[in-house]
Order: structure tokens, then sequence, then C-alpha cells
């Protein structure tokens, strides 16, 4: 019955938290792989869920990124352009 219950007290966790980067120009792939690696190792099990559009230097795509906990992916957007 709990589960189905359409209107449930909704709690918000206060120990989750959001940030959110912005970087002006083109990323180079290298250093933000790089960087996400560190990051994910690291911090990885406090990383809900990470996503992002990126604007990677040589590219006119733009690159899609996501993620949970220490798991990542990227791929290029399809067709779309920066």
């Amino acid at each position: 019955e709990e589960f189905l219950d359409v209107e449930p007290e909704h709690r918000h966790d206060e120990t989750v938290t959001s940030v959110g980067v912005r970087v002006p120009g083109a990323m180079a792939i290298a250093r933000l792989n790089g960087w996400l690696t560190s990051l994910l190792r690291t911090k990885g099990e406090d990383i809900f869920r990470s996503k992002g559009i990126l604007r990677v230097a040589g590219s006119d795509e733009r690159v899609v990124f996501q993620g949970v906990h220490m798991t990542m992916e990227m791929a290029g957007s399809a067709g779309g352009k920066v």
C-alpha cells in the first residue's frame, strides 16, 4: 500500500548538495579525462549523479557526459553543434 501512495510525505536529505562548474572556452579532452578520473577515484562514492555538456577543443560537436557514483561515460551529441 505505501508503495502505491501517490502523495507520500516528501523529505529532502540535507546532506545532499549540488555544485555547478562553468569554464569559459573549450576543454582539452586529455586534461578533462584526467581531472574527472581523479575526482571519481577520490570522491566517486560521494557523487550520486554527474552530468554536463562540454565544448571540447578541436571539435564542433558538443560532448555529453553523465555518471553515477564512479561510473561515467561521454558521447558526442546527436549532430549537436556547440
